[in-house]
């Protein structure tokens, strides 16, 4: 990609860390699946559809002329060549948009299918609903001496299970582990997997396969075991593949981890957190506890004190 040109995830990106744009100040090429959501246009012959971003649950507002709508075809792929702007509107909510320049656009020839649009669509639900959190669950389970409950779906012949427990070995104690081995490749096998471990009530399910060509990554951009994934009340976790390969299975997982020994990794982190943390608090409560007895004995020290400067003052009267 061009210095000059950006997709809508990188223009999100923009927005999220900068005050003072320099985008705005220039004609821009941005690329994207192009979607037709408007129904009407505004007194002026402009369109406000949308621009989806290829690769990230993302998407961006399109300001269209009817000019340049009716040459474009709801899914497909383009470049558009246009201007970026942002508005406050009275409520105080910003909306952005790239207004495009008439006839400034190229076909990049392929189309967004039925398939790709039902995967967008479960990121969306997926961003919309949030992702559980990993680290409170184990954080508050290991703290309180509970073990999570970990499934972990693998390959027959896997050996993505050594890479994790290797990692582990020191504080494979803290934890629940099950193994559920299947063919890893096979769509039916991992569904139904999946619907069984959801009735078991883990607290995390694990798929991991480990790398590998493209062709095996192809059963994890399947929308049916993704959307199966994403009805579990478990935490869901992949790790499926290396950084260049991600899937739609990663990308509606509640985390994702590049391979099995960063899981591993963090499992021990996340013991090994508790345990500082257990340690600190135990070293403040005998630090509290030694204040305290130390306060204890000044103050009968001062009581002591004070009595036998009574005594003194009494004797000396006496004296006197």
């Amino acid at each position: 990609m061009s210095s000059n040109e950006y997709t809508p995830a990188s223009i999100i990106a923009i927005l999220n860390n900068s005050i003072n744009i320099k985008e705005f100040q220039r004609q821009i090429t941005i690329k994207g699946i192009y979607k037709k959501t408007a129904s009407i246009a505004n007194d002026k012959g402009y369109y406000w559809d949308n621009l989806l971003d290829p690769v990230e649950s993302k998407n961006i507002s399109l300001c269209v002329h009817q000019k340049i709508r009716n040459q474009l075809e709801d899914g497909k792929s383009y470049i558009f060549t246009g201007y970026f702007n942002r508005y406050i509107w009275n409520d105080g909510k910003i909306a952005t948009n790239i207004t495009l320049i008439n006839d400034s656009f190229s076909d990049l020839g392929f189309y967004y299918t039925e398939e790709d649009k039902k995967g967008y669509d479960l990121r969306i639900k997926k961003a919309n609903e949030g992702h559980k959190n990993l680290d409170l669950l184990l954080e508050e389970k290991l703290y309180n001496n509970i073990k999570p409950h970990i499934a972990i779906i693998t390959g027959n012949a896997s050996k993505a299970l050594g890479d994790i427990f290797s990692t582990i070995k020191n504080v494979k104690h803290a934890y629940n582990i099950k193994i559920f081995h299947i063919n890893i490749t096979s769509k039916n096998e991992i569904i139904k997997a999946l619907n069984e471990l959801e009735q078991k009530n883990f607290d995390i399910v694990l798929l991991t396969r480990g790398g590998g060509s493209n062709i095996d990554l192809d059963i994890f951009n399947d929308r049916e075991i993704a959307e199966t994934a994403l009805n579990l009340d478990s935490i869901f976790v992949t790790s499926i593949g290396h950084a260049d390969d991600k899937s739609l299975l990663q990308d509606i997982s509640d985390r994702d981890f590049i391979s099995p020994t960063l899981f591993g990794t963090f499992l021990d982190n996340a013991y090994k957190k508790v345990i500082n943390r257990k340690n600190y608090e135990q070293s403040l409560q005998i630090q509290l506890q030694t204040q305290e007895l130390e306060f204890k004995r000044q103050k009968k020290i001062s009581i002591v004190l004070f009595i036998i400067g009574i005594i003194l003052g009494l004797i000396l009267n006496k004296i006197f």
